[in-house]
C-alpha cells in the first residue's frame, strides 16, 4: 500500500485537475482563460485514459454514452457532474466527460469503493452507483447512460 504524505499526491496532481476539481459553480460566466483551462483539461482526459496508474495506486474511467454514443459534455469550468469514491474517506470531484465521453479519476488506492456519479442542472435528478474492489494497477472501464 502506498503510504506516501497526502500532501505530496496532492501536490503531484496535473495542475489543470488541481485547479479544475474546485470549481463546479453554474450559470455563472467564464472568463477566456477559464475556456482555455476547459479545452485544455478536456484534451487531457485523452492522454489521461491511455496513461497507466502511478506505482501502487488505480485509475477509473468513465464512458459516458448517450444513446450508445459517446456523450460529449460542454467544454467548461462550471462542472454538470459530480463523481464520489466513497471509502475510509470520501474523494468528490466535478467534472465534465471530454469529446469522446471519457474522463479519467486517477490515483486511488487499492481498496473497496462505492463509486458514484450525479448530476446537476440539466442532469439534476442523475445518478449511478456501482461498488468496485481496486487492486494495484487497476484501469476499469464504467460505461455510463446519460439520460435526455
Amino acid at each position: 500500500m502506498n503510504h506516501a504524505n497526502p500532501l505530496t499526491r496532492f501536490i503531484a496532481l496535473p495542475l489543470a485537475a488541481v485547479l479544475f476539481a474546485p470549481i463546479t459553480t453554474m450559470g455563472q460566466s467564464e472568463s477566456e482563460s477559464q475556456r482555455q483551462m476547459a479545452r485544455q483539461m478536456a484534451q487531457w482526459m485523452d492522454t489521461a485514459w491511455n496513461r497507466q496508474p502511478d506505482s501502487g495506486m488505480s485509475n477509473i474511467r468513465l464512458l459516458m454514452r448517450h444513446g450508445g454514443s459517446p456523450f460529449a459534455g460542454k467544454i467548461s469550468v462550471h462542472t454538470e457532474f459530480s463523481f464520489r469514491a466513497i471509502a475510509r474517506r470520501t474523494t468528490t470531484q466535478g467534472f465534465n466527460p471530454n469529446g469522446n465521453g471519457r474522463w479519467v479519476f486517477e490515483g486511488l488506492e487499492p481498496g473497496d469503493y462505492q463509486l458514484h456519479v450525479s448530476g446537476s442542472g440539466r442532469f439534476s435528478g442523475f445518478s449511478w452507483t456501482q461498488a468496485v474492489t481496486l487492486e494495484a494497477g487497476d484501469r476499469p472501464v464504467f460505461e455510463i447512460e446519460v439520460p435526455g
